[in-house]
């Protein structure tokens, strides 16, 4: 959906003509709410594998309290792995990657709370580009602390 939002030829209808041109948002930002939604879920799965060897009320637990994905990536993630989602991504070979997911969820969090103009053409073109970086990332993440810690029985 984000590609084909992406190469979607921009028309006059796409340019919210309505608001004033300080405000309007990227006639493209479907891409950065689509992004950031898909990040999320990714996120979701991340924390849920993660945790499989804690037992289930205690997961279950732990996602309830930290139900929204600042709080899971600012708090739980430390405790969990005792080190920063940030210093983690540096760590695995994406430095860049904390502060673009940082400005995306900002900018996510500013449209809604009705700053429409949040979600720049800027900031749609930085969100394609850094796709790519964002995903091998996130393999790399899941990887690290949830497949190599999954105990494969013996036959």
């Amino acid at each position: 959906m984000m590609h084909v939002e992406w190469q979607r030829p921009i028309g006059h209808s796409d340019t919210l003509s309505g608001l004033p041109e300080e405000r309007r948002p990227s006639p493209r930002l479907v891409v950065v709410v689509l992004f950031w939604t898909f990040y999320e879920r990714l996120m979701e799965r991340f924390f849920v594998d993660a945790m499989k060897s804690l037992p289930s009320r205690v997961s279950a637990d732990l996602l309830k309290r930290y139900g929204g994905i600042g709080a899971r990536l600012d708090r739980l993630f430390p405790l969990l792995f005792e080190t920063s989602f940030g210093a983690e991504l540096a760590r695995l070979g994406f430095p860049k990657i904390k502060a673009h997911l940082d400005e995306v969820q900002a900018a996510r969090n500013s449209l809604i709370h009705g700053n429409p103009e949040a979600i720049t053409d800027a900031l749609v073109r930085a969100t394609v580009e850094k796709l790519p970086a964002v995903q091998r990332s996130w393999i790399e993440l899941y990887n690290t602390w949830c497949v190599q810690r999954v105990r494969v029985p013996k036959a």
